[in-house]
């Protein structure tokens, strides 16, 4: 019996609290570049303390997966070097934030990206030219 509630209990809160956050959470993983394809930037754009970059992703696997969305791209700045990964969820939710770089301001400079498999595997992807203000 107690499973049962607990079940219950499980299954509201999913219901009643919106499934897309809940199945983000369990779905979302980091892909390889394998899977995005390809990826190309658009212009840099200072946004409050950050610089958003727009990424457009090209062909890849993922296009023919309907029920799997970019909801997250992870950045590391180390040095002139960006690196990025894209996490695909089975959620809607966040879609945005999967076709953006987040990066601090102040970046000034021409600097590498690349993109960082789950198993650390990094590919070049292109580079990006900054100045402090976040217009390339």
């Amino acid at each position: 019996m107690s499973r049962q509630v607990f079940l219950w209990i499980v299954f509201s809160s999913l219901v009643l609290s919106g499934c897309g956050v809940v199945i983000r959470a369990v779905t979302e993983e980091p892909r390889p570049f394998f899977h995005v394809g390809s990826v190309t930037f658009g212009e840099a754009r200072q946004v409050g303390t950050e610089i958003h970059v727009p990424v457009t992703l090209g062909k890849g696997p993922w296009q023919g997966n309907s029920g799997e969305f970019p909801t997250r791209v992870i950045t590391r700045v180390e040095g002139r070097q960006i690196e990025m990964t894209i996490h695909f969820s089975g959620s809607l939710d966040h879609v945005e934030k999967g076709r953006r770089l987040v990066l601090p301001s102040g970046l000034d400079g021409i600097y590498e990206v690349l993109y960082r498999d789950p198993d650390g595997i990094r590919h070049p992807v292109g580079k990006l030219n900054l100045n402090g203000s976040g217009d390339s």
